[in-house]
């Protein structure tokens, strides 16, 4: 998961712009493992400024950024799942996009990776077997619903 945080305010001063402050939480499903973070191209560590922790069945990652006015930061996550997906024949997995509070719209491009001989049907498009792709300029809170099948 890659996001890009960019702020156009032109400088520091009194007139509402300046450093944007924020601190962005992802949320997974408890079976997921953090592989790696890293803010602009370098990794991060979860002693450093990188948060982890589980509650209420949520694995949860926590990561504060500022970023200057002109200028903007990347914050890359990647996670694995630590138990198999679970079904016989057909199994649904949800994923759900919060919209960020207090901006019109964000563009936004989910990559989903899963094993090419599953069959996955969604209301987006499937770039390539064992690919989903989805792209949106999210103006509200959005739900990507995907049925994998198998012959297994």
């Amino acid at each position: 998961l890659t996001v890009t945080m960019k702020n156009t305010s032109n400088n520091q001063g009194h007139d509402g712009g300046g450093t944007y402050q924020s601190y962005l939480r992802f949320l997974y499903p408890p079976e997921t493992e953090l592989v790696g973070v890293s803010i602009d191209g370098a990794v991060a560590t979860p002693s450093s400024s990188v948060v982890t922790g589980t509650s209420d069945n949520i694995f949860s990652v926590g990561v504060p950024m500022y970023v200057p006015p002109k200028s903007e930061h990347k914050i890359t996550l990647s996670t694995k799942r630590t138990l198999p997906a679970n079904f016989i024949s057909s199994g649904t997995y949800e994923y759900a996009i919060r919209k960020q509070p207090g901006v019109d719209s964000l563009p936004w491009h989910v990559i989903v990776e899963y094993p090419q001989d599953w069959r996955a049907t969604a209301d987006v498009d499937l770039a390539k077997p064992g690919w989903l792709q989805y792209n949106t300029d999210l103006s509200r809170d959005a739900r990507l619903t995907v049925l994998f099948e198998t012959d297994l």
